[in-house]
């Protein structure tokens, strides 16, 4: 899930899961979503 606080931080901290999700940092739902 996306929405777990230690994926989020790793999303914005690494551009290749980024990339690999297919989100850009503007999307990135935060944990309470």
């Amino acid at each position: 899930k996306y929405s777990y606080p230690a994926m989020e931080e790793a999303l914005y901290e690494t551009t290749i899961l980024r990339q690999f999700s297919g989100l850009s940092l503007e999307r990135i739902p935060d944990e309470t979503t």
